[in-house]
């Protein structure tokens, strides 16, 4: 809180030739200016039923999926299998190097659902914020398209097969000149 409102900041000492702290540098943006960042995350749709979550290295939610769970602590959360794939991610986004993106894929069950299904996220670690930005969608989405383009292959081909024996009918039908 600086002044009359909240700002998300961030400080760091200014040193003279000595080595000895002189001063302090500040930044700051308006917490009402990160609003529409927020607004922005919890509107994008990752494929079908994906969505963005941010959540900070101690696993708690920062932005979850329409806002439902913020400030909820997951780092304890436990996939089915034994596994515990929040603290797999934070473990994976702190050995990033800056700008660089990592992925993992983990079961996972949202709120609204009956059971857990595979869940492929891509995620980035911005660290001046200790943001963990996490796009993911179900692996069912992507094998979806998968299926679709194999049945568009697959129809391509007979559709190719049909043409050549058409071609061949017609040819041996021909008189022999």
């Amino acid at each position: 809180f600086v002044v009359d409102r909240w700002y998300i900041t961030a400080y760091e000492p200014i040193y003279d030739n000595s080595k000895r702290i002189v001063g302090m540098l500040y930044v700051g943006v308006p917490q009402e200016s990160v609003s529409s960042l927020r607004k922005a995350i919890m509107d994008t749709k990752v494929g079908e039923t994906g969505y963005i979550t941010v959540i900070d290295s101690a696993g708690n939610y920062v932005i979850s999926k329409n806002g439902a769970m913020d400030g909820k602590n997951i780092l304890s959360h436990q996939s089915a299998d034994g596994s515990y794939p929040i603290k797999n991610l934070i473990n994976a986004a702190n050995q990033l190097s800056p700008g660089r993106t990592g992925e993992i894929r983990y079961r996972w069950k949202n709120s609204d659902e009956d059971g857990e299904r595979e869940k492929v996220s891509r995620f980035v670690y911005f660290k001046p914020w200790d943001w963990i930005i996490i796009a993911g969608a179900y692996a069912n989405e992507f094998e979806s398209v998968i299926h679709k383009i194999d049945a568009i292959n697959h129809k391509k081909g007979m559709l190719q097969l049909f043409l050549i024996a058409t071609v061949l009918t017609v040819v041996a039908a021909r008189p022999i000149m």
